[in-house]
């Protein structure tokens, strides 16, 4: 998704608040009025903007201080409900403020009635962000995990605050302080990915002061992220052949898709092609490797949306039988580009070195199991060899058991998530005593801005009865049909 750059948030302009939409709380002067402002799509949003001054280390209220970035974004209703709506990003390592400039349209249905609440969580966004810059291209040389190691241990110098003191139990009471500075009695939360680990956490540590909780693409809180990705990935794309050879459009255009996905890997790993591209922004020649790494980065995360899905299968067959790499190694470029751009690296090492690869052991043997895999077992290698060099931080006691909570929760899923997929949300379920699971039928990762989906969202939040929530419209929602050229789809 294009998202504005981490520099936006320090140049938001302040202006008149806009008649109507300024939330009267006494506690909440330390905001002022701002602009958010989403460039690429021409998207400004009046917003109370300001900072949260926390402890780094909160178990030591004397350590260095670090700043949280908040943004309210007002009701289109000028008698606002008094429990706004959270949102928390995934990764870990996203932006949430610049997550809600790129999916604003899904909340516009819980914005008639309620404030959107946006916290950039601490390591990302403007919220003392964890970067290393100069380094992180060397986290992408998954063929040397020496070479990862030492650009883990460059990065640990480079960043601005000790890493260990980012993981989800730290940020979940900056949440609440937030809330508590607010003056709110309680919230609702929308987390998305590794949001709904955060999500569950504070439903855990803060059970009063959660109303209902959204939780879409979910990570139950036993999921070790990391040993499954490549086993999650592979059933993903084991899916779309199957939806590809059922669709008769497409099974005739490409009879042997998955043969051909076979035969280009192999030959991307025998011999990885240079391709050279225009850049995007000046028009100029650039080089881009295309090799399995590459071609498996480009597979996965074009399996996340059922828009991009439509393309894979013609990116496929230019590739292997037209000669023709310039699509395919175009779409990595952007992917790439847009990670770059979105995550917050050391704030995602932080999280997932300290919560995931501590328990990669229990796990058990999965080398075979990741082998079979289209990516292998060289993701896993690479966070393992990352963690090794970077230092574990404080998680709670129960931080990994399952979540038993009365709050009522709806629970969004896509059919066929590459990363989270239904049965992990169906894993969250368990200890949860009031809860519905929806499932987008051949969805990726993330279903709140799909269809009817956030009139759901807006349903579920307002109802004074919140379950059932009646989502029988998700089984309506239309899925782009695969592209059998570049003119666009098949019809």
């Amino acid at each position: 998704m294009s998202i504005p750059s981490r520099a936006a948030w320090l140049t938001l302009t302040v202006v008149a608040l806009v008649a109507g939409v300024a939330r009267a709380a006494p506690t909440d002067d330390w905001l002022a009025a701002c602009r958010l402002d989403q460039v690429t799509l021409a998207r400004s949003v009046p917003a109370r903007c300001g900072r949260l001054a926390v402890p780094e280390n909160r178990d030591d209220p004397a350590s260095r201080e670090i700043e949280l970035a908040v943004a309210l974004v007002p009701s289109l209703n000028i008698d606002p409900l008094p429990d706004p709506l959270v949102l928390i990003a995934g990764g870990p390592g996203q932006s949430t403020i610049e997550f809600y400039l790129g999916y604003q349209g899904a909340f516009e249905a819980v914005r008639l009635n309620r404030e959107i609440l946006l916290i950039d969580q601490r390591g990302t966004g403007a919220s003392n962000p964890l970067v290393c810059p100069d380094v992180e291209a060397q986290f992408e040389n998954l063929s040397d995990m020496d070479v990862i190691a030492r650009a883990a241990e460059l990065c640990i110098a480079a960043l601005d605050g000790d890493p260990r003191y980012f993981t989800t139990s730290v940020a979940v009471r900056d949440l609440d302080a937030v809330r508590e500075a607010l003056g709110y009695e309680s919230l609702n939360i929308y987390g998305v990915s590794y949001g709904t680990r955060v999500a569950q956490h504070y439903a855990r540590r803060f059970p009063d002061r959660l109303r209902r909780m959204i939780l879409d693409g979910v990570a139950y809180p036993g999921l070790i992220l990391g040993p499954a990705i490549a086993i999650d990935a592979q059933n993903a794309l084991d899916q779309m052949f199957a939806r590809c050879a059922a669709d008769s459009r497409c099974s005739d255009r490409f009879p042997n898709l998955a043969d051909d996905f076979t035969t280009l890997r192999t030959q991307l790993a025998d011999e990885p092609a240079t391709v050279v591209l225009p850049d995007p922004r000046t028009g100029s020649p650039t080089e881009q490797l295309l090799g399995t790494a590459e071609f498996g980065a480009a597979m996965r995360l074009l399996s996340y949306s059922p828009t991009t899905v439509a393309l894979m299968p013609l990116l496929i067959d230019e590739a292997l039988h037209n000669d023709n790499l310039q699509p395919l190694a175009a779409q990595f470029a952007m992917i790439e580009r847009q990670l770059v751009s979105t995550l917050n690296i050391g704030m995602h090492y932080a999280v997932v070195c300290s919560e995931d690869a501590p328990f990669y052991g229990e796990v058990g043997d999965i080398v075979q199991t990741l082998s079979e895999t289209y990516l292998g077992q060289q993701s896993y290698d690479a966070m393992a060899a990352v963690c090794t060099a970077w230092p574990a931080g404080p998680i709670d006691a129960d931080f990994r058991e399952p979540l038993a909570v009365d709050t009522p929760t709806l629970l969004l899923s896509g059919e066929n998530d590459p990363v989270t997929p239904p049965i992990y949300a169906e894993k969250a379920t368990e200890g949860l005593s009031q809860h519905q699971h929806v499932v987008g039928p051949a969805y990726g990762h993330g279903l709140a801005p799909h269809g009817c989906v956030p009139r759901l969202m807006a349903r579920f939040l307002e109802a004074e009865e919140p379950l059932p929530v009646d989502a029988a419209c998700v089984d309506d929602l239309a899925v782009m049909p695969f592209f059998v050229d570049f003119s666009g789809p098949a019809e």
